[in-house]
C-alpha cells in the first residue's frame, strides 16, 4: 500500500493500538478498535460493489460511524461525499448511498443501511488487508466537498488523496494531544483538522459544551465564532482553561475575544476558504493588545489585493483579495461559469474585499454582499462592526430589506443578551452607525431575534435575512 490516508492510520493504530482514538462522555474507542471498524466497513462496502473510484454518499452524524466509513473508503481507494439533497442538481452522481437512520426513505438503487452488523467483518471476509490497496493514484478523488455557499451559491469540489494529505501536512501540523470539533464529522472541517490530528496520534473528543470538553481533557476546540459564542455563554466562569481555541469563518469582535480568553488560554483565528485552505492567522493571548481585525499572512502562500482588472493595488488600499496556495483546488465540479470567475491565471478569488499592510490582511467585506441603498453602495460589514461593539449585543447581521414600492433599505438582525431593552439598544445602534457619516448605513429597521442565520461553516447568510426576522417587531 502506498503512502495514503489509510496507510498512515494503519501505522498510527499499530504504534498506539490501545490509545483512545475518539472519546466521549461515558465511553471511548481505541485506535485498534477504530481500525477494526474501518476494515469491517470496507469489507461490507466491498461486498456491495464499492470499488476504487466509486463515489459513496454518507448519511451519518455519529462521529465513530462516520470516521469508520471515511477510513473504510480510504482503504478501498473509493471517494465519498456527504449525502445532501442538492447532489443531483449539481451533477454529483453517487454509485452507492450508505445511511444509518433505519427510518430514512432512500430511493437510490444501491442504498444500504449501516447497522450493527457492520461493526464486525462479514462472514468469510479476509481478516487482513488483502484487496484493500487504497487509491489507484494519489490524484484519485477521496472527498467531494461542498463549499460554504456564503453567497447563496454552494459549489462542489474534488479533493484528491494526495491533496488531502498535503493539507494535513501543511495546515494542521501543530502539537495537540486531543481535539474537539463543533462542526459535523462529514463537513470539510470535521473531516479536516480532527482527522489530521488523529493521523498524528491525537484523540478526538466528542462534546458540545465547555464543561464536557474539560471533563474529557480536550486540549483544543475547533469551532466557528458563532459556535464558540454559544458555548462560552452557556459555560459561564471556568476554573481551568482549555489550552487552545481554533476559530474562523466569521469576524471576531474584541468583546467576543475577551469572553473567549476567559475560557481558553490561546485563540488562533484563521482566514481562509474551502478552496485554498487557511492563508492567514492570528494567535492571540491578550485581548487588550490584539487587533482582532487583522491576520498575519502565512509562509508559503501568496495573497494580493487587486482591482477588478487584476492589477495589484498599493498597501493600505482596499480591493479584491486573491490567493495562491500549494493546497488549493483549481476548479468546481460541473460549474464552468463559477470556475471561470473564481479561478484566474493560477489565482483563487474568494470574493472578499481586503486591505494588506505590513504582511497582515484585514477583510472588510464581500464583493457579492454589497448592495445599493438610495444610490449608495453599502458594505454590510461596516454596519456589523459598528453595532457589534455595543454592550449587550452578541451578534448582528446587516441585510437589504425590500420596502414599499420595491425599494431596498438597510435592516439589521440583532441577537442580544437576555434582559436587554430593545428600544435602548436600537437607539445605541443608530447612534453608532451614524458615526460612519453615511445616512444609508443607519438601519431603517432593527429586528431582535433569538438566532442569526449561519451556514455549516459558521458564516452569516445575509440572503436569508428576510426569512430569519420572522415575525419580530421592527424598532
Amino acid at each position: 500500500m502506498t503512502d495514503t490516508l489509510a496507510s498512515r492510520f494503519i501505522a498510527i493504530a499499530t504504534e498506539h493500538p490501545q490509545k483512545a482514538a475518539l472519546r466521549w462522555t461515558g465511553g471511548e474507542i481505541s485506535f485498534e478498535g477504530l481500525l477494526d471498524l474501518a476494515k469491517a466497513a470496507a469489507r461490507h462496502m466491498q461486498g456491495r460493489g464499492v470499488l476504487p473510484n466509486s463515489l459513496v454518499a454518507l448519511d451519518c452524524n455519529n462521529w465513530v460511524t462516520a470516521y469508520a466509513l471515511m477510513l473504510g473508503t480510504a482503504l478501498l481507494g473509493a471517494s465519498w461525499v456527504e449525502a445532501r439533497p442538492d447532489l443531483l442538481s449539481h451533477g454529483i452522481n453517487v454509485t452507492h448511498y450508505l445511511f444509518t437512520d433505519p427510518a430514512r426513505a432512500v430511493t437510490h438503487p444501491r442504498a444500504f443501511a449501516v447497522d450493527r452488523s457492520w461493526q464486525t467483518l462479514p462472514k468469510g471476509a479476509p481478516t487482513g488487508f488483502e484487496a484493500l490497496e487504497g487509491p489507484i493514484s494519489v490524484d484519485s478523488p477521496w472527498c467531494i466537498a461542498r463549499s460554504s455557499g456564503t453567497t447563496g451559491t454552494p459549489k462542489y469540489m474534488s479533493i484528491s488523496y494526495g491533496l488531502q494529505l498535503r493539507r494535513f501536512e501543511t495546515v494542521w501540523r501543530f502539537p495537540s494531544n486531543s481535539v474537539a470539533c463543533a462542526f459535523p464529522p462529514l463537513s470539510l472541517v470535521g473531516a479536516g483538522a480532527p482527522l489530521a490530528l488523529l493521523l498524528n496520534g491525537a484523540t478526538i473528543v466528542i462534546a458540545n459544551t465547555i464543561e464536557a470538553l474539560q471533563a474529557l481533557g480536550a486540549h483544543q476546540l475547533v469551532a466557528s465564532p458563532g459556535q464558540v459564542d454559544a458555548m462560552v455563554r452557556e459555560a459561564g466562569p471556568v476554573s481551568t482553561k482549555i489550552p487552545v481555541l481554533g476559530s474562523g469563518g466569521g469576524m471576531v469582535t474584541r468583546r467576543a475575544l475577551e469572553a473567549w480568553l476567559e475560557v481558553f488560554d490561546c485563540v488562533n483565528v484563521g482566514y481562509g476558504s474551502s478552496e485554498a485552505s487557511v492563508v492567514a492567522a492570528s494567535i492571540i493571548r491578550d485581548a487588550g493588545s490584539a487587533d482582532t481585525s487583522e491576520s498575519m499572512i502565512l509562509p508559503g502562500v501568496s495573497v494580493e489585493i487587486v482591482d477588478d482588472a487584476g492589477q495589484g493595488l498599493a498597501d493600505g488600499t482596499p480591493g479584491l483579495v486573491r490567493v495562491k496556495t500549494p493546497v488549493m483546488i483549481s476548479s468546481y465540479i460541473n460549474n464552468a461559469d463559477l470556475t471561470e470567475s473564481h479561478f484566474r491565471n493560477g489565482w483563487f478569488y474568494p470574493g472578499d474585499i481586503g486591505i494588506i499592510s505590513d504582511g497582515r490582511i484585514r477583510i472588510v467585506g464581500r464583493a457579492s454582499e454589497q448592495f445599493d441603498v438610495g444610490g449608495i453602495k453599502v458594505n454590510p460589514v461596516q454596519v456589523d462592526e459598528a453595532a457589534r461593539g455595543i454592550p449587550g449585543i452578541n451578534a448582528v447581521m446587516a441585510f437589504p430589506e425590500m420596502g414599499a414600492g420595491g425599494v431596498a433599505h438597510l435592516a439589521l438582525l440583532v441577537h442580544a443578551d437576555t434582559g436587554q431593552n430593545p428600544k435602548a439598544l436600537a437607539a445605541a445602534i443608530r447612534e453608532a452607525t451614524g458615526r460612519i457619516r453615511l445616512s444609508a448605513l443607519v438601519p431603517q429597521a432593527i429586528y431582535f431575534v433569538s438566532a442569526l442565520p449561519y451556514n455549516e461553516s459558521g458564516k452569516l447568510m445575509r440572503q436569508q435575512g428576510e426569512q430569519a426576522k420572522g415575525n419580530a417587531a421592527a424598532y
